[in-house]
């Protein structure tokens, strides 16, 4: 919405009107020397109302707070961020279902599949207060696996309902056949982290002044800005010519360890938005790596097997957490994860050989085609070698010798 402005083609309706009332010229029609030049007086005169006008709007954007820096941002096209509640999809595996022993869920539901409904609650727990989420989906349990992975939604917006790994621990669901030994059991692998309260006045207020520079150009920044304010991306690199000249990919990096397909779509739209005339960028995900492990722990004392099985989960879970913090394109450490596996219990007295230590480890590629890569890695422990859209995530497999 202008805030001073006179309509185009009024300019251009007085200026003739003028010309013929006050000089000899009559030549007025599409393609004519003057109505040219009058044609490029209203260009100019259109942008230094815009000028004008935005200039005007931003000075009052100082001042501005509440609804009234609402209607200014509109003037822009640029909405306040509204508050959204914590969530992850069952892709991201992340909230999983699993069993008290570690068995198949047969052990649990008297070998048969169940299922747990759209609607269960599952829980953590801060200050003495229930932090409470839904399931979004039917979660159809298979008796022949040993977890199951959920999707689910906080109760209430914000970042209130925000909870570190490892902090839902309760559900309500009670509908299988040892429920009486409470035998489900419930966590979240990863933080889920990605709710977010309303915008406030001062980052609204940044992101505006800042549209200013996505008006003037779409450049990498406008491109960046557009992509960061959709809930749930983290960070993004820009790869120049990916598909070509005039082309270039946005590759995102969400807050959780995988990127949905809902908001790969939801940033392509987000950076439709801001890309110039004859520039095509698409929003895409990185090359998922995964990672599969055999490792070999020696202990300092003899330990029950519900110890050993207590210390193998925890090394686990070591393992997965250290691989899915790896940011995209980073290169896999051999010596800082077999550090990270012997700090996480002080029984363990050494892992795998004096001279190697893991039994295997193997990269699994899928490429953007389909095809899958096997690698087993042997002296050389860097993964960047792949290329720099790597991205380490969930574990396939640990398993103990």
């Amino acid at each position: 919405m202008a805030l001073f402005s006179k309509d185009s083609e009024q300019i251009v309706n007085d200026a003739i009107a003028f010309m013929r009332a006050n000089t000899v010229l009559t030549a007025d029609s599409p393609g004519a020397k003057f109505r040219t030049l009058v044609e490029i007086i209203r260009t100019e005169l259109n942008d230094a109302y815009a000028t004008f006008d935005a200039n005007t709007a931003i000075a009052m954007i100082y001042g501005a707070r509440g609804k009234y820096l609402d209607f200014l941002g509109e003037m822009f096209k640029v909405y306040r961020i509204k508050s959204s509640a914590a969530g992850v999809d069952s892709e991201h595996e992340n909230i999983k279902f699993y069993t008290k022993s570690g068995a198949t869920f047969s052990s649990i539901n008297s070998n048969s599949n169940f299922t747990i409904p759209k609607g269960t609650k599952v829980w953590a727990q801060r200050d003495g207060n229930n932090l409470e989420f839904i399931l979004t989906q039917d979660l159809l349990v298979n008796k022949t696996v040993t977890e199951a992975f959920a999707s689910a939604k906080a109760l209430r917006n914000g970042v209130e309902y925000n909870v570190a790994t490892g902090a839902i621990n309760q559900h309500n669901f009670t509908s299988y056949a040892d429920s009486i030994n409470s035998s489900l059991l419930v966590t979240n692998v990863q933080a889920v982290d990605n709710g977010i309260d309303t915008e406030s006045d001062e980052n609204y207020r940044y992101r505006i002044m800042n549209s200013r520079l996505q008006d003037l150009s779409a450049n990498k920044t406008a491109v960046t800005m557009a992509a960061l304010a959709v809930p749930g991306v983290a960070d993004v690199e820009i790869l120049d010519k990916y598909f070509g000249i005039g082309t270039s990919a946005v590759l995102i990096k969400s807050t959780t360890p995988t990127v949905s397909d809902n908001l790969v779509a939801e940033v392509q739209v987000a950076i439709d938005s801001v890309k110039g005339e004859g520039i095509d960028l698409l929003a895409m995900k990185p090359v998922y790596s995964t990672m599969k492990f055999v490792i070999g722990l020696n202990y300092k004392e003899v330990l029950s097997a519900q110890e050993e099985l207590n210390i193998e989960n925890a090394v686990k879970q070591t393992v997965v957490n250290t691989v899915n913090n790896l940011d995209v394109g980073q290169g896999f450490s051999i010596n800082e994860l077999a550090n990270a596996i012997l700090l996480t219990d002080s029984r363990i007295k050494s892992i795998g050989t004096p001279n190697k230590f893991f039994n295997r480890i193997y990269v699994i590629k899928t490429t953007r085609s389909g095809a899958t890569i096997i690698n087993e890695i042997q002296r050389d422990y860097s993964v960047s070698q792949f290329n720099k859209l790597i991205i380490s995530t969930d574990i396939d497999a640990v398993s103990f010798v």
